[in-house]
């Protein structure tokens, strides 16, 4: 059993951490062992600090902030998919998130929490050594380690609502800490990216390549005035990426979830590395969306599309093709059969690998931020009233993308062609659910299981609350 990111991740390394107690034979280091004194002083070791807040990123079946599971629950969170696979008994926590009915014990909310936390103690580690430090790259390192920090955040306020911000690897007050405000969470996170902005670089290249750029920041930071709906400051920030030139559509929407050949190309600003072959990284989409027990394939059939969101399609979309897999479609060399994913007679395609070869290994990175994102998020902010400061405007923005699926323009902005366009566009990105929140149709789209007083955001884990009663639980649970 997991413990508790406040006990387990704190405590255990402050009592690494910890000199001079207890008997002062057993106080002695081992020869060659590495120390908190002697570890964080060279440019190596703080990037090997760096790198380690990459580490809750990854993992399968719960083991990561963006591993499968993870995907998986915020595609059933919304009206995009059903959860599919063997039954309601097979991930049960993904069951309750699929029918809103998740209780305080739920494992994917606990998995969740654990695994932001665990990247916030690393970052911290990181920027604490970091800021002590006179290394060349100190900006660049800052910046990249804040990144870091901030999109832990990120995925913990879309959750949860205010959480507790712990800005540092101090222990002593956190068996008391209470949650800050969403309010104050948002702006932690906007200020730790607008440090970032200011030290990181525009591109990285070799080895480096895939560390958060400057861009990373934009995008990241743009999120967050939506979600506070400061449209001119979304506006301004999204205009400074579209005039950067730095990005742009691929022609191939399908092409950017396939295989390696789809990695860190003009389109993404953000990315997490997969690794393919190794089952402690970000492999297991394809396994996932497989059809389950079907033709020796190995797959397990979670995430199967809606119908709702195949109807949301215009005829002619070439992105539906690239999102679902439905009867008339090739999966696997073979005709689809609808029979294969019982719950609705589709199913899910972006980062199936192949689709020639079934295999359980999604060679591609996963996609956090594209420029699609950008582009329609600048629309939003213009239809919201923000003035115009990109070379475009956000019509064009938003037809853009429109024209790359094969659609005709539009001629004229409204809330409804934003919610669709960033619908079709953005499925299986993670980001219907919080999208349905900040807009305030949560209720209006997810139906009468829905209970808008409580489903727009996961419990504080009940094993959290056990033991610090100051982190008061959401409302319902």
């Amino acid at each position: 059993m997991k413990k508790t990111i406040f006990l387990a991740i704190y405590t255990v390394a402050a009592f690494m951490l910890t000199t001079g107690c207890g008997d002062e034979l057993l106080d002695k280091a081992p020869y060659g062992a590495m120390s908190e004194a002697t570890f964080y002083q060279t440019e190596t070791d703080l990037i090997g600090a760096v790198n380690a807040a990459y580490g809750p990123f990854f993992g399968r079946w719960g083991g990561g902030i963006y591993d499968n599971l993870v995907i998986f629950s915020m595609g059933v969170w919304s009206d995009d998919f059903e959860k599919g696979g063997g039954g309601p008994t097979d991930q049960g926590a993904l069951e309750e998130m699929n029918n809103y009915q998740v209780i305080s014990t739920n494992s994917m909310a606990l998995a969740a929490w654990n695994n932001a936390y665990s990247g916030v103690f690393r970052a911290n580690k990181a920027i604490e050594q970091i800021e002590e430090s006179s290394v060349a790259s100190k900006d660049r390192l800052l910046g990249e380690a804040k990144f870091l920090r901030a999109i832990y955040y990120y995925n913990l306020v879309i959750r949860y609502n205010g959480v507790p911000l712990i800005t540092s690897t101090a222990t002593a007050e956190l068996k008391n800490v209470s949650r800050s405000s969403a309010q104050e969470v948002w702006a932690f996170i906007e200020q730790d990216l607008k440090d970032a902005c200011n030290g990181l670089p525009v591109s990285f290249t070799g080895a480096d390549q895939g560390r958060p750029t400057k861009g990373s920041a934009q995008g990241l930071l743009g999120r967050v005035y939506l979600s506070t709906r400061e449209w001119q400051k979304a506006a301004d920030v999204y205009a400074e990426i579209i005039n950067s030139g730095r990005y742009s559509l691929m022609e191939d929407y399908g092409s950017l979830f396939v295989n390696q050949g789809s990695d860190h190309l003009p389109e993404s600003l953000f990315e997490i590395e997969s690794t393919s072959g190794k089952s402690s990284s970000f492999v297991g989409l394809s396994n996932g969306f497989t059809p389950r027990d079907v033709n020796g394939w190995g797959g397990v059939g979670f995430c199967v599309p809606t119908q709702s969101l195949v109807d949301e399609f215009e005829p002619g979309d070439l992105r539906r093709a690239e999102t679902i897999v439905m009867e008339g479609d090739m999966l696997f060399g073979l005709p689809y059969d609808p029979a294969w994913s019982p719950y609705t007679g589709y199913n899910t395609k972006k980062y199936m690998y192949g689709p020639e070869i079934p295999t359980s290994e999604t060679d591609a990175n996963y996609k956090v931020i594209r420029y699609a994102e950008i582009l329609l998020s600048y629309a939003e902010a213009i239809q919201n009233g923000a003035a115009e400061k990109a070379n475009i405007t956000g019509l064009q923005a938003l037809n853009a993308v429109r024209q790359r699926a094969g659609l005709q323009a539009i001629a004229a902005l409204s809330f409804e062609a934003i919610v669709h366009e960033r619908r079709v566009e953005l499925a299986v990105e993670g980001l219907r659910f919080p999208d349905l929140v900040r807009w305030g149709i949560a209720k209006e789209v997810l139906g009468a299981n829905f209970d808008v007083n409580r489903d727009e955001y996961l419990p504080i884990p009940f094993s959290e609350i056990l033991i610090n009663p100051n982190l008061q639980q959401n409302p319902g649970y």
